[in-house]
């Protein structure tokens, strides 16, 4: 979540119990937890979520523009964790 608030009382953590949850915080240049990020015990794993370059997805007309985003769903992306969740079968 982006509104710097206990991420064990936000969702989607509040999934937790009913399946898996990964919740990613998101950190700044510095490696510190980034201000709008999330917060507390139940973020599993903190990862780049500032200054993240990509492409402008808001442009049209095939521009090949390109900006910074930030964001725990940048970090969500960036942090590339591989977690073991327990088969279905």
């Amino acid at each position: 979540g982006n509104v710097a608030a206990d991420a064990c009382l936000s969702s989607p953590n509040r999934m937790v119990g009913r399946r898996p949850i990964v919740v990613v915080g998101a950190t700044n240049v510095d490696d510190s937890q980034s201000y709008y990020s999330n917060y507390g015990s139940c973020i599993s794993v903190h990862a780049p979520g500032t200054g993240i370059y990509g492409p402008d997805k808001w442009r049209t007309g095939g521009s090949t523009g390109y900006v910074t985003y930030r964001g725990t769903s940048q970090a969500s992306r960036s942090s590339r964790v591989s977690w073991p969740l327990p088969l279905r079968r």
